[in-house]
């Protein structure tokens, strides 16, 4: 069971920064809002890999 959560937990913090980029390559109009968020994504996965 824990490795499942351990998983899921991977995927939504890895997948979620790699579907918005991918978004913003396909659709530039979205870049506008995709941009702010991977912003603030990005500073929040790094302190988790620096400390994990």
């Amino acid at each position: 069971m824990d490795n499942y959560l351990t998983s899921g937990a991977i995927v939504i913090e890895f997948g979620l920064p790699a579907a918005l980029i991918y978004v913003a390559t396909k659709k530039p109009n979205a870049r506008k809002i995709v941009a702010p968020v991977v912003g603030a994504l990005t500073p929040l996965l790094l302190f988790i890999l620096l400390v994990a």
